[in-house]
């Protein structure tokens, strides 16, 4: 049993956007073909690990890559992350960069990536409203933490946490972090 059907097995999912990939055939490129497909959010740790590889993948080329170049490598190091297939989401659509390179258009790629952006906008903000952060204050006195995250998910939690902490008085200093400094 992976993650996600443990997840499931307990009545919740990770959450998926249904998207649809416009893929060449690596026989015969002038034939295309429409795909179903899935976005995942692809871990902070794996996105970066992503944006190196591609990095890497620039540095090889015996001239600088253009900014429309560095951005399509990138698009497909993260895509093969990001997009999981529709019948099963736990498991990769592309196996590997090069069949992400070899099925996709630079332009479906950029495209994809966008689209992938507006996804982790919609459902995964970088912050929460004074309204938001209002109603999980009010919703956590009295409440345990596995109570917060049953309510409302993950994500907004995490986000809220900071503010959380300033409005019921828990300092944010290095001796308040659950991660030891350098110097102890």
């Amino acid at each position: 049993m992976n993650a996600a059907e443990f997840l499931a097995s307990r009545g919740r999912t990770i959450s998926t956007h249904p998207v649809t990939v416009r893929l060449l055939d690596p026989s015969d490129p002038t034939k295309m073909a429409d795909a179903p497909a899935v976005f995942r959010l692809v871990p902070e740790r794996l996105r970066l690990a992503a944006l190196d590889k591609a990095a890497e993948s620039l540095s090889a080329l015996k001239s600088a890559a253009s900014d429309n170049r560095r951005i399509a490598e990138e698009a497909y190091h993260l895509l093969v992350e990001a997009v999981r297939q529709e019948s099963a989401p736990a498991a990769p659509f592309f196996e590997t960069v090069v069949q992400a390179k070899s099925m996709l258009l630079e332009t479906e790629a950029v495209r994809l990536l966008a689209e992938y952006q507006r996804y982790t906008d919609a459902h995964f903000p970088a912050s929460l409203s004074d309204e938001e952060i209002g109603k999980l204050a009010e919703a956590a006195r009295g409440h345990f933490l596995p109570d917060l995250l049953t309510s409302y998910g993950y994500w907004p939690i995490l986000r809220a946490l900071p503010s959380l902490a300033a409005i019921f008085g828990a300092p944010l200093t290095a001796s308040s972090s659950p991660t030891p400094s350098p110097s102890t």
